[in-house]
C-alpha cells in the first residue's frame, strides 16, 4: 500500500516536471469533489509555468475502508514563467482507489516554507 501511494506522488512530480498536464490530471481521482477545480487550476499553471517538483519526504499515515492517507514534503522550483516563490510544502494527501490505481482524492497544505 505504502509503495503504491508513493508511486502516485512520484508520478505526479515527474509529470509536472515534464509538463504533461493530462498525465498530472490523471493522478487525481475523477470523482473527487475538487477534480474540476484542480483541472482548471492545472491548465492555468501549465500555460504559465515550467516547474521542477520533487518529493522530499513521504510518510504513510494509514488506511480505512475507503481512503488512504500520507504526509508528504514536496519541493517546487520555478524553471520558467512569471514571478513565483520557490517553496517546500508539507501536505496531507488523501487517496482513493480508482480501479487498480490509487489516486489523489484531496490535499491539505499544512505548511509552506518559501525559499530564498
Amino acid at each position: 500500500m505504502k509503495n503504491l501511494l508513493k508511486i502516485t506522488i512520484e508520478k505526479n512530480c515527474h509529470f509536472t516536471r515534464a509538463g504533461l498536464q493530462d498525465e498530472v490530471i490523471d493522478q487525481i481521482h475523477p470523482n473527487s469533489l475538487s477534480y474540476a477545480q484542480s483541472k482548471q487550476m492545472l491548465k492555468q499553471l501549465f500555460a504559465n509555468y515550467q516547474l521542477d517538483v520533487s518529493l522530499k519526504e513521504f510518510k504513510y499515515m494509514g488506511k480505512d475502508k475507503i481512503y488512504a492517507y500520507a504526509k508528504v514534503q514536496q519541493k517546487t522550483l520555478k524553471i520558467s514563467g512569471p514571478e513565483f516563490k520557490n517553496n517546500i510544502t508539507e501536505q496531507l494527501i488523501v487517496f482513493k482507489q480508482d480501479g487498480d490505481d490509487w489516486k489523489i482524492w484531496t490535499t491539505a497544505i499544512l505548511n509552506i516554507k518559501y525559499l530564498e
